[in-house]
């Protein structure tokens, strides 16, 4: 998904499609505020910010993707920068420490790019064991009733790691770092939907968040973004 728009008050997406689901949230979040923040977009399947050799979803080279995405950025100077991507992605970098290190030459390149610009990671959303409809069928099946709002059945721990991680290791790196995992979990586990209904289930399949869900985190995060 690319599109690219020239102003003040730009906030510029790079990253894979973890990214583009952040899309319907944040435009949602800014026409609620009356805002004149406008949205640029660069973000394609399987091709997370990171220069890391890897092809996209439409056989495109991941390193060529990031390089066409810090030439826009130089271009159009957004005054905020926003990244994300799936950290057990096909193209993510699996080790944690160099995660942080391939993070840390985009950022480098960010900052070279537009100098002035705020470049805020947006930490990885929680992801399921299966596609999230499937888990809260399972749990009807086996628990003959509907599943918590919050719960932990079916849900990948892996994220949590990966999110602690990253929130002592990033801000360190002259970034800020926004915690959805922590906008969308609680003690009790982590959000399955926000109505009642199939509609309102917060992933599309284990991970990619859904509209309902994208708008749930920017209510709980636009704030950090847009000051």
């Amino acid at each position: 998904n690319g599109c690219i728009k020239n102003g003040k008050h730009n906030i510029f997406i790079i990253g894979d499609s973890y990214a583009a689901a952040l899309f319907n949230g944040l435009s949602h979040y800014i026409d609620n505020k009356g805002s004149d923040y406008i949205i640029s977009q660069m973000t394609d399947g399987n091709a997370p910010p990171l220069f890391v050799d890897g092809k996209d979803d439409l056989q495109r080279s991941v390193i060529t993707l990031n390089n066409n995405r810090i030439n826009e950025i130089k271009r159009v100077q957004p005054e905020v920068v926003l990244l994300t991507w799936s950290v057990r992605g096909t193209n993510g970098v699996h080790d944690k420490k160099l995660a942080i290190d391939a993070l840390s030459l985009t950022i480098k390149k960010i900052k070279e790019a537009s100098p002035e610009s705020r470049i805020i990671f947006i930490g990885p959303v929680p992801e399921w064991n299966a596609n999230l409809v499937k888990i809260i069928s399972n749990y009807l099946s086996e628990f003959k009733k509907n599943p918590p709002l919050y719960m932990t059945y079916g849900l990948n721990s892996e994220i949590s790691e990966w999110d602690s991680y990253f929130s002592n290791n990033v801000p360190k790196m002259g970034i800020e770092y926004i915690s959805a995992y922590k906008a969308l979990c609680n003690e009790s586990g982590c959000l399955t939907r926000v109505g009642n209904g199939p509609d309102f289930i917060t992933a599309v399949d284990w991970g990619h968040l859904t509209k309902p869900g994208s708008d749930f985190l920017f209510n709980k995060i636009g704030n950090k973004i847009i000051k």
